[in-house]
């Protein structure tokens, strides 16, 4: 039996996310034409480009490419005495649009009053 790409993605998703479910997961070894893989060479060319456009069609998406025209951020509350006045606390509205549609985010972010130098930031 053939599987398609969309129903080995959808068995590996199954298998990593849903707790309790057991599906198939394909052979890494045989390709999406049912070849086999037998060589190094096979393996860096035709196999392990397959299973990765599969995580990036199915489990991790893409990247968009390039900035949004229409990106935008705006301190919408600042707390200069967050952490018993050690610490600026920014909450942060992003903006942006794109050819899916337009959506809206917000991030928080702490930064030390006294530093020597600019501190690690973490999103």
């Amino acid at each position: 039996m053939k599987r398609s790409s969309k129903t080995t993605a959808f068995s590996l998703i199954l298998f990593l996310f849903v707790p309790g479910v057991v599906a198939a997961l394909p052979d890494p070894l045989v390709s999406e034409g049912g070849q086999p893989i037998k060589t190094a060479k096979e393996w860096q060319e035709q196999r392990r480009p397959e299973i990765l456009e599969l995580f990036r069609t199915h489990v991790y998406g893409r990247a968009p490419i390039g900035r949004p025209k229409d990106l935008s951020f705006k301190v919408i509350e600042e707390n200069r005495r967050a952490m018993d006045g050690k610490a600026t606390l920014k909450r942060i509205e992003i903006t942006f649009s794109g050819p899916g549609g337009h959506g809206k985010s917000s991030q928080s972010s702490s930064s030390p009053i006294i530093a020597e130098r600019p501190p690690p930031a973490f999103c």
